[in-house]
């Protein structure tokens, strides 16, 4: 998580953070490798993975490879771990992100809004004390 982070504080000073985002991705693929079976590993890549399609659309670069990513590794996640109202979130927070993407590139953002509704609904029934999230499903749901 620390390189993740020294990656968004390279992007805000306006050096190039994906040096930073590679070494981060690279230390969850080491933990990965060494525990096949942790879904915290790929919920953390899957993390860091959304993290850098944030910052890629925010400098109006195309985010689909990280949205891929991310979505892939929060759904193993949450497959190794079901329980983790930390994976589903993120998911829909990977979906939710992914729909503006599709919407701005004048594709239908709709199945995206619906899985990211449905992650959001599950892990609010693991969590229900998760704030922001109904006021998510809210917006999804317009």
């Amino acid at each position: 998580a620390l390189l993740a982070n020294w990656a968004v504080h390279e992007d805000a000073a306006g050096r190039d953070p994906e040096p930073r985002w590679r070494a981060s991705l690279a230390a969850y693929d080491q933990a990965i490798a060494a525990n096949p079976n942790s879904g915290q590993a790929y919920v953390c890549r899957g993390q860091t993975w959304l993290n850098w399609a944030v910052v890629r659309g925010q400098r109006g670069q195309d985010p689909a490879e990280q949205d891929e990513r991310a979505i892939a590794d929060l759904t193993r996640g949450t497959e190794l771990d079901p329980r983790s109202p930390e994976a589903l979130t993120s998911r829909g927070i990977a979906h939710q992100n992914r729909a503006g993407h599709e919407a701005a590139a004048g594709r239908d953002p709709g199945p995206d809004r619906a899985a990211a509704a449905a992650d959001y609904e599950a892990s609010l029934r693991l969590n229900p004390n998760q704030p922001g999230l109904r006021e998510r499903i809210a917006e999804l749901r317009k």
